[in-house]
């Protein structure tokens, strides 16, 4: 086949590929589309349209040179013969007769042994080694299972959050600052209790988070698998770890509201057992009273987790045992998940992107995420250069109340 025709029957290949792959997915789950997948499927069924014109043009082609050679063949034109000069080469004899001329020579037959000593000059002869390192331009390139890359992309403490739509022009979040008043009456027809309610409004604010890299036609179409379709990947998952951090971040910073544990300063394991579990129930009151609602998430870093996990009671029993036991304050689920939760009634959030000995306990709904997550974008293609531009971007906000968190600290 036509290595170009090839190549772009490959790229097709993917390109459909791609998109019955993001549709059986929705198809299977039961539902339509994301916004983001919808982006992606557009987006190929763009590049099949592209495609296409290229393709039919060296099919064109193709057909062309077909239709050339058949008229040639009917006139009867053809490639003249081959004439070999070379000197025949002495055939080999047979099994049985090799075995029968052996047999006569160890008998004195003499000429039986001169074709037994004849056949053994020719063809016992020492041989040239050859192996594979000398047919490294025969040897094949396997390129085996899939491609081997460190990076978590899962944006944990984002998920956790409450999830809202992007918005459009301004965006603003109401909130109360002050109630209405109810009191006792303090006597027959005297006047009630009166105030008003004020509410005001916090101005929302996001950002644009994305990457790009221009791509060569040779790189897109003579790399196995194919480099479009891994790049695509790559900045899909580049953009879940930014976008990750910069939610994770701005937990921390908005749980302005501390409770002091009793330790060595700055490590969480420096504190001891009954201080660490005192100190859970007394961050849990303290939200409530903050924001009169009880708290629904731990957010936790990876060393936390860890700790947590390793702490033992007097005895040596697990602190946090996979299994509940009855007087146990929560369960922890083992090394292979980040699940379970050491304060039994609230969910357990670890998030790598949080800095060593963060521990925040607080109300989800007090946190909110606006993103919208635009996906794919493929530039035209570049006749100049013969590069095409590939990119992935989003639009990201964060709204967060202090009075819903209060971060664990070790200043002591």
């Amino acid at each position: 086949m036509n290595p170009r025709i090839k190549a772009l029957q490959t790229e097709f290949d993917k390109v459909r590929s791609g998109i019955e792959t993001i549709q059986t997915k929705a198809a299977n789950e039961g539902r339509d589309l994301t916004d983001a997948e919808q982006a992606d499927v557009d987006t190929l069924f763009k590049r099949a349209e592209d495609l296409r014109p290229v393709i039919e043009t060296e099919a064109e082609k193709v057909r062309g040179l077909q239709s050339t050679a058949e008229v040639l063949a009917r006139i009867g034109l053809s490639a003249p013969a081959t004439i070999t000069t070379a000197k025949p080469e002495r055939p080999l004899p047979s099994v049985g007769e090799y075995i029968t001329n052996y047999n006569r020579s160890l008998r004195g037959d003499a000429e039986a042994a001169e074709f037994v000593r004849s056949f053994q000059a020719e063809f016992a002869r020492a041989a040239a080694q050859q192996g594979l390192s000398d047919n490294t331009g025969l040897g094949p390139t396997p390129i085996l299972g899939d491609l081997i890359k460190f990076v978590d992309p899962a944006r944990p403490a984002l998920n956790s959050l409450t999830q809202r739509p992007m918005w459009t022009g301004t965006g603003y979040r109401p909130r109360v600052t002050q109630s209405t008043s109810v009191a006792v009456q303090a006597a027959e027809f005297s006047e009630l209790a009166s105030q008003k309610m004020a509410i005001t409004k916090d101005a929302l604010t996001r950002a644009t988070y994305g990457g790009y890299v221009e791509i060569s036609e040779q790189d897109a179409e003579f790399t196995d698998p194919g480099a479009m379709q891994i790049i695509m990947e790559d900045l899909a998952q580049q953009y879940g770890v930014t976008t990750g951090n910069v939610v994770a971040d701005a937990l921390v910073a908005a749980a302005t509201n501390t409770y002091e544990l009793t330790g060595a300063a700055g490590a969480i394991s420096t504190v001891a057992n009954a201080d660490l579990i005192k100190g859970l129930w007394s961050g849990a009151n303290q939200v409530y009273t903050q924001c009169k609602k009880l708290p629904d998430t731990l957010w936790l870093a990876p060393n936390v987790w860890a700790d947590f996990g390793g702490r033992t009671d007097t005895a040596g029993r697990p602190l946090f045992p996979q299994l509940g036991v009855q007087n146990s304050t929560g369960t922890l689920d083992g090394v292979g998940a980040w699940a379970g939760s050491p304060l039994a009634g609230i969910r357990m959030v670890v998030d790598p992107n949080f800095a060593n000995d963060v521990m925040i306990i607080g109300r989800s709904q007090y946190g909110e995420v606006y993103e919208q997550i635009k996906g794919t974008a493929i530039g035209a293609f570049n006749v100049g250069t013969l590069a095409t531009q590939v990119g992935y971007r989003g639009y990201l906000g964060t709204y967060f109340r202090a009075e819903g968190f209060v971060k664990f600290v070790n200043a002591a």
